[in-house]
């Protein structure tokens, strides 16, 4: 059990209308928050750390980055962030490549981020796989949801790999659920269609 007392405390409430609580205390025991607020009574046996006026907030989220995934983007030994050229990139998988030891975890938690959904730019395909979920904790395996989304590429990012077009991208993405869907129901089918007859998603 620990006690942050003499905080700036920022609570989650409506954007409109921030909740602060000047002089808060925040009492934690076994990893999960029991108490907020003002007036808290700091349990006798919990480690108090005085945040002396300054302001604590809740976590952070990162909701797209390549933490853990990449370095320096330089480097492509410590990169696998970016794949120039791909025949599978729709089944990608990020939480394949996640790196607990990257040293952006650290930084990035210094700086309040304590989760994050980190994904693969596939380079020039107009999908990216499967982004993971993780937790910057320290932890040998940071993974929470290993596929928490899909990445598909859109607006004129998608339209630079589609001839250039937006609404070639849309209709290639909308081809390639179709395709998904085709696959779902009968696998054998669709695996009988010639070629020009399934979607390129090169």
């Amino acid at each position: 059990t620990y006690a942050i007392t003499n905080g700036h405390l920022m609570v989650t409430g409506e954007a409109e209308n921030p909740q602060e609580i000047v002089n808060g205390t925040i009492i934690v025991r076994d990893g999960r928050i029991i108490a907020v607020g003002e007036n808290i009574t700091v349990p006798e046996n919990a480690e108090v750390f005085d945040a002396g006026g300054m302001p604590v907030t809740p976590g952070l989220f990162s909701p797209y980055s390549g933490l853990a995934l990449e370095e320096i983007s330089l480097d492509q030994e410590s990169n696998d962030r970016s794949v120039s050229d791909s025949h599978f990139a729709a089944s990608l998988r990020a939480a394949d490549a996640i790196n607990p030891d990257s040293t952006v975890i650290p930084v990035s938690r210094a700086g309040g981020v304590t989760r994050a959904f980190t994904s693969i730019n596939a380079g020039s395909s107009q999908f990216a796989g499967c982004g993971a979920l993780i937790v910057l904790d320290a932890s040998l395996d940071p993974v929470i949801k290993a596929c928490a989304a899909h990445v598909a590429n859109l607006g004129y990012a998608g339209a630079r790999r589609a001839g250039d077009n937006r609404a070639a991208s849309i209709a290639k993405f909308r081809r390639a659920l179709r395709d998904a869907e085709d696959y779902a129901i009968d696998p054998y089918s669709y695996n009988q269609r010639p070629l020009e007859g399934r979607l390129n998603t090169d």
